[in-house]
């Protein structure tokens, strides 16, 4: 038998601050089963509940030698289970947002057309805006396109100055934005 079994809280306390584990098991005996029915009935995951118990204890034991301020020790278990019910309430409202998040998230990411497919689409877009550029101005821009050239590529391969390569892609890309900026279509 437990030479605390019949002491008082107040008894069990400066027990355990001796660090008693004798007196630490009597004061989980006489708690574990009203503070358990204590959570059970605010959280319905029957597994947490037995979690929030497991570490209100699991506290108390760590921390026995700090608790010489805890005069009453049922309304201190009671309040110690209180605030882990309200954070376990705070962290799963965090993971829903989260995961609420995450799946909005995903949705828009399958929205999304693939990175081929986007380089596909402004190629396509590119090659029909085109048909305006003078001939040389396009050939530049269809050798940097399709052929990933740099200025210095194309200058050789079209027998050209480097600056004049550098011109043909200026007027090419003010081509571009005056004929898709919502502004220049306004005025048309």
């Amino acid at each position: 038998m437990n030479p605390y079994q019949n002491h008082t809280d107040a008894e069990l306390m400066a027990a355990l601050l001796q660090g008693e584990d004798k007196a630490f098991e009597v004061i989980y005996s006489r708690y574990v089963k009203a503070l358990t029915l204590y959570a059970r009935r605010r959280i319905a995951n029957k597994d947490d509940c037995f979690e929030i118990i497991h570490e209100v204890f699991e506290s108390i034991w760590v921390r026995h030698a700090e608790l010489s301020h805890v005069t009453v020790l049922e309304a201190y278990l009671y309040r110690m289970v209180k605030y882990k019910i309200i954070r376990y309430y705070q962290h799963n409202q965090v993971k829903k947002k989260y995961h609420d998040y995450f799946i909005r998230f995903e949705a828009m990411i399958e929205e999304i057309p693939g990175e081929e497919e986007e380089i596909e689409n402004l190629r396509t877009i590119l090659k029909g805006s085109m048909e305006g550029l003078p001939e040389r101005c396009r050939m530049v821009v269809q050798l940097r396109i399709e052929e990933n050239l740099s200025n210095g590529d194309i200058a050789k391969r079209m027998n050209i100055d480097k600056a004049t390569v550098k011109r043909y892609m200026t007027s090419a890309l003010n081509y571009f934005r005056r004929l898709h900026s919502p502004v220049y279509k306004s005025r048309r």
